[in-house]
């Protein structure tokens, strides 16, 4: 899969197919761009760009990574 692109201030939920969230341990490689939480949900902070990592605490072979990239947020309305 490609990378994630997100705006800033957008909150995604990063979920595993066969692993409960207890059992995962999420990382971001900037905190200052992309944070994540215990439960993995991911949020866009500034514009550039990060990778999010999840492990299993059960199997150390299990692993994976996401990229994401944070784009600013486009103005929706320019009053003059």
């Amino acid at each position: 899969a490609g990378p994630l692109t997100l705006s800033v201030g957008d909150t995604v939920t990063l979920r595993s197919a066969g692993s409960t969230v207890p059992e995962l341990v999420f990382t971001s490689s900037d905190t200052m761009l992309v944070s994540v939480t215990p439960a993995g949900l991911v949020t866009a902070r500034m514009p550039g760009e990060g990778r999010i990592s999840v492990t299993s605490k059960t199997n150390a072979r299990a692993s994976g990574a996401v990229v994401v990239r944070v784009q600013s947020r486009g103005a929706s309305a320019i009053a003059l």
